[in-house]
């Protein structure tokens, strides 16, 4: 019998200078991440505000201190989201 399971899910907003931040950003979100969805895209002057809401397979705050980190990335927000069944 399948089950959904009931999972801890996170959203993570960026705001990254260019599509080069933005790929560097996608590849850290794509190994870090057992999930991630895309929730918004702003796309601007000033660059791009990313918003995703992830399932994390490690520490929710080492993955985005590392975020942080990347070339590019001038800011990454983590808020905690309430327990959601996905599939």
């Amino acid at each position: 019998e399948y089950k959904k399971e009931a999972m801890k899910t996170e959203k993570v907003t960026t705001n990254l200078e260019d599509d080069a931040a933005e790929g560097e950003a996608a590849a850290l979100v794509k190994s870090g991440t057992r999930r991630a969805i895309v929730k918004s895209k702003a796309v601007s002057t000033q660059g791009v505000e990313l918003t995703l809401e992830v399932r994390l397979s490690g520490d929710a705050t080492a993955f985005v201190n590392e975020l942080s980190t990347l070339p590019g990335v001038s800011s990454a927000v983590l808020v905690a989201s309430g327990g959601e069944a996905i599939a």
